[in-house]
């Protein structure tokens, strides 16, 4: 006779109620993060719902990039040809550096999804010039100009509150078998900074310098804002669908702020420096995104994916991306993405993948870009984690 003492059936029970439960999960978990080249088709507030219970999730995703220097050229020494290079590749007249991030948590129950995070999002203009003397250092008398200096930078937390409802009217004049509206609304609160440059200067045979030149840092502690977002999703057969949406309709205003001013006067010939000034007011808008995407049932377990994304900066840039994804479905447990991206501000093509662990009731996502960046480098590199729970 086989005797379990009390630990051992409490364990055996407990195992056994986890098996069951993973077994009879009636949700999985939306993971909320997706590789780039997805992203624009699955990050729309019309997709916002849970058809069961609830649903938690807590994500984190980060990304920089630039539009002129591979970071292979990080970790050696630099040749004339490399330096060229570089400066070759910045083929406007200055160099981009765009980073964005954003730590959420959310809980989703059926057509609604309240979230609370933080959001980072950044990007700074440095002059051509400005870069040829930190590779070549400067040459006498030739001028070098300060003009497109310029940044934007915005640190804040993002509250808010998504949701999504079937509309039958939308479907049937489409002929789809579903239409879905949402919106989202964003109550905003945190710093912004701009940055601004003109001018030009030079230096002679005396060590002299002439021209004039002045940088400017504007920041707000305390700024306070809202923003919208919009989407429809059409699921027009059980083999395709689509999506589009706008998002970050707003802006962050603040009615005190400080700047900061660093300038060369070539009457006096010094600089001046002006610290802790104050400002009546400033605004920070945030970067309009537009995103079209369809979904393709390729075969049962792939899916193929096509997504174009517009994102137009505070600072007047816009970034056009055209993508193409593939999902690999066969492993349940396990899916598999891979997508490819062309940006038209960063002047290359990245390559994205994904992977989501499924284990019953739980869920974890994991994606990564450029993957170029492990082999020959990249002007760009993201990491996103998520992981997310039904009950």
């Amino acid at each position: 006779m086989i005797k379990i003492n009390n630990k051992k059936l409490l364990l055996l029970l407990i195992s056994l109620l986890i098996l069951v439960f993973s077994i009879n999960a009636n949700i999985v978990a939306k993971s909320n993060i997706y590789i780039e080249s997805n992203d624009p088709y699955y990050s729309n507030p019309a997709l916002d719902k849970n058809n069961k219970t609830f649903t938690i999730n807590l994500l984190g995703y980060g990304k920089i990039a630039n539009n002129g220097i591979n970071s292979k050229y990080l970790n050696q020494h630099l040749e004339e040809k490399d330096k060229d290079k570089i400066l070759s590749n910045i083929s406007n007249s200055e160099l981009l550096l765009l980073g964005d991030g954003n730590q959420q948590f959310n809980i989703q129950y059926k057509n609604f999804t309240f979230f609370a995070g933080i959001t980072e999002i950044g990007m700074v203009s440095i002059p051509k010039d400005a870069i040829e003397i930190l590779l070549k250092g400067n040459e006498l008398e030739k001028e070098y100009s300060l003009e497109n200096t310029q940044g934007n930078l915005a640190l804040y937390t993002d509250t808010g509150l998504s949701y999504s409802f079937k509309n039958i009217s939308l479907a049937d004049q489409f002929n789809a078998q579903e239409v879905r509206l949402g919106g989202s609304v964003h109550y905003l609160s945190g710093g912004i900074a701009n940055l601004t440059g003109e001018g030009s200067f030079s230096l002679n045979y005396t060590d002299t310098i002439s021209g004039s030149g002045i940088i400017k840092a504007e920041y707000a502690e305390n700024a306070t804002g809202y923003s919208l977002d919009f989407g429809i999703h059409t699921k027009v057969n059980e083999k395709l669908a689509w999506g589009a949406s706008i998002s970050n309709i707003g802006s962050l205003s603040a009615d005190k702020a400080t700047y900061y001013e660093y300038s060369y006067d070539p009457v006096e010939e010094k600089f001046t420096e002006t610290t802790d000034q104050p400002l009546s007011s400033l605004n920070y808008s945030l970067p309009l995104k537009i995103k079209l995407g369809t979904k393709y049932k390729w075969k049962e377990n792939i899916n193929l994916i096509g997504t174009y994304a517009m994102t137009n900066y505070n600072s007047g840039y816009a970034d056009h991306k055209i993508s193409g994804g593939l999902e690999y479905q066969k492993f349940k447990f396990l899916p598999l993405s891979l997508g490819v991206t062309y940006s038209s501000l960063q002047g290359n093509m990245t390559l994205s993948s994904g992977a989501t662990l499924k284990l019953g009731f739980m869920e974890a996502t994991i994606t990564f870009s450029d993957l170029q960046a492990l082999f020959n480098g990249s002007q760009s590199i993201s990491l996103g984690i998520s992981s997310g729970f039904s009950f």
